[in-house]
């Protein structure tokens, strides 16, 4: 979930030579060039001519006049751009209107890929082509699916990269709730707690899921060292909410701020 660092600029020799010999294709080729450009992954022939809008005869023609002007390179079975520089420089020419469509047409045919869907790359065309709600949709599923296998680490960092996509209210306060949930297993930097108290703070939650948050928020920060005071003040602040749903969870709180804590409150406020 760390934010990802801005690309240095294409150097002009590189798009110069890229754009050149883009010029030098037929057009079908061209557009074979350009939905490897925006797959990024090596991809085989069917989805380049899902994401190209052609038939497997076309793609298959298209490619051959692609690999002899050295505008891919094929590895067993699956085609790509030579290196990096070329595949940026061949997307940059792609008309900034024609790119979300070729991200939504890759987003549909990788949902159609056999075996564990790629979810990540999935969320990260639908968002591309400007499909917002289908990429937080992703996220979330590629974060449950990690949650159930046993990585808390990557669970939480999708659940994170799906609360920074602008979800609908309900899918925000369900997301926030199974990200207190999980984080608690993985070792997190503030950008959780950051994240679940902007979700407190909208006040759109009910006293169920406030309590629960606020309970597992302060069970966060307990863990993270020099956190003690703020902790039991979450925990204790999840009290009220708690009680109105859940004797037990609420008793499993009074029973932490009952603990007098050499890092929390002074032993007094304890009584």
């Amino acid at each position: 979930g760390t934010a990802e660092m801005p690309e240095p600029p294409l150097p002009a020799s590189v798009r110069r030579v890229v754009v050149e010999r883009l010029r030098r294709l037929p057009s079908d080729a061209r557009r074979v060039v350009a939905a490897a450009a925006v797959l990024g992954d090596p991809a085989p022939v069917p989805l380049l001519g899902a994401v190209a809008g052609l038939g497997e005869r076309e793609t298959r023609s298209a490619l051959a006049a692609a690999l002899k002007e050295g505008a891919v390179r094929a590895t067993g079975g699956t085609y790509a751009l030579p290196y990096e520089l070329a595949r940026r420089a061949t997307y940059e020419a792609v008309a900034e209107p024609e790119r979300p469509v070729l991200h939504l047409r890759a987003a549909r045919a990788l949902t159609r890929h056999t075996g564990p869907l790629p979810l990540v790359r999935i969320a990260g065309h639908y968002r591309s082509a400007g499909h917002h709600t289908r990429a937080v949709r992703c996220l979330e599923a590629a974060a449950d699916r990690a949650a159930a296998g046993g990585d808390a680490g990557t669970a939480t960092d999708r659940y994170l990269d799906a609360l920074r996509g602008g979800p609908s209210a309900v899918v925000r306060d369900r997301l926030a709730l199974k990200l207190a949930r999980v984080a608690l297993n993985a070792r997190t930097g503030p950008q959780v707690p950051a994240a679940l108290r902007k979700v407190l703070d909208q006040h759109s939650l009910g006293p169920g899921p406030s309590g629960e948050i606020r309970l597992l928020l302060g069970l966060l920060l307990r863990n993270q060292s020099g956190s003690g005071l703020e902790a039991l003040e979450e925990i204790a602040r999840a009290v009220p909410d708690l009680l109105a749903v859940s004797t037990g969870q609420a008793a499993r709180a009074l029973s932490i701020i009952a603990i007098p804590s050499l890092k929390g409150w002074p032993i007094g406020e304890h009584r």
